[in-house]
């Protein structure tokens, strides 16, 4: 399965190319703050196997105005090494690896808190 181009963003890591991409709105899920926030990434131009994160933090833009978590091109550019090093095959066709982070995966600085005014 391909992520949409449309919305994707790219990344050099090495002499590797890859796009990923957080989707434009939440599921319902996500916005009543039930699941958390999830980024797709695969090579550019796709020929493998697609990566499926789930961060252990919520949507910045979830509806009930939790904490939320902003991901970053240097997010990306951490998680890609750490995805291969436990088992993503980004040039292998095979099904979409789903891959869980920790809370230590995560850069504490990008925490969004909103403000309700």
């Amino acid at each position: 399965m391909t992520i949409p181009s449309a919305g994707s963003r790219k990344i050099r890591i090495g002499s590797e190319e890859f796009r990923w991409r957080v989707r434009d709105r939440a599921t319902y899920c996500q916005g009543i703050a039930v699941s958390n926030q999830t980024i797709a990434i695969e090579t550019s131009p796709p020929r493998g196997q697609t990566l499926h994160l789930t961060l252990p933090a919520l949507r910045c833009d979830n509806w009930l105005f939790h904490p939320g978590y902003v991901v970053t091109p240097a997010d990306v550019a951490r998680w890609i090494p750490l995805a291969i090093e436990r088992g993503w095959k980004p040039n292998q066709p095979e099904p979409t690896f789903r891959l869980k982070l920790t809370e230590a995966d995560l850069d504490g600085q990008h925490l969004h808190r909103p403000t309700i005014e």
